[in-house]
């Protein structure tokens, strides 16, 4: 069960560090709007379907659980990114 706590909380820390990141790069030049989101997208998926893996390779025994927790995580992260981002390009059209 430690295992699982700590791939939540690893991912949530990564995902948003990330996010942080690329609302940086976004504010920088908006205009690669769409090459970053993507860029970001398949780096987000690719770490964490590497820790997801390393995850279910240590703790063979809770694989169902980690791998659906994982993905669950994964899409709250990405809807709540995709939130904060269209509130981020809304005020920047208001602008």
């Amino acid at each position: 069960m430690i295992s699982v706590l700590s791939l939540l909380i690893g991912l949530f820390l990564i995902f948003f560090i990330s996010s942080k990141l690329f609302l940086s790069s976004y504010i920088k030049n908006p205009v690669k709007y769409m090459h970053l989101q993507v860029k970001y997208f398949i780096g987000k998926l690719i770490f964490s379907s590497v820790l997801v893996f390393l995850f279910c390779t240590y703790y063979e025994e809770l694989k169902m659980t980690i791998i659906i927790t994982s993905l669950v995580i994964f899409i709250i992260c990405h809807f709540i990114e995709a939130y904060i981002f269209q509130k981020k390009l809304i005020n920047n059209v208001k602008k």
